[in-house]
């Protein structure tokens, strides 16, 4: 079966996402109570905020790899460095460094739309 998320759970759970990837990356600004507001902020608008159990890593990195923001073999992420506030140009994203993160926390049950 294909999980199918809506656009609006996409962003959710990618704002997250990225958000996490920026701390990881070092930006000082993006703390993990920053994280948390935002986790919030979706979460109250009863978005989802983390990834599905049944979307497998290789499945999100697979679909990843199908952005219109990435070039050539590389995958580029919008990187935020505060609440409103990103990087003008999507950068590249250790592919590891994305497989890690979404690893991390999942979904207690799924989001997905099977198809």
């Amino acid at each position: 079966m294909m999980c199918t998320l809506y656009v609006g759970c996409c962003v959710s759970i990618g704002c997250v996402a990225e958000a996490e990837l920026a701390r990881r990356m070092g930006h000082a600004s993006m703390t993990t109570e920053t994280i948390d507001r935002i986790r919030k902020c979706f979460h109250s608008y009863g978005l989802p905020v983390d990834l599905p159990t049944d979307l497998t890593t290789d499945d999100l990195m697979h679909k990843m790899s199908l952005d219109k923001k990435n070039r050539g073999n590389s995958i580029r992420c919008t990187i935020v460095t505060a609440i409103g506030v990103s990087i003008n140009d999507p950068q590249p994203v250790d592919k590891d460094l994305i497989r890690e993160v979404g690893t991390g926390k999942r979904a207690t049950h799924s989001c997905c739309q099977h198809k």
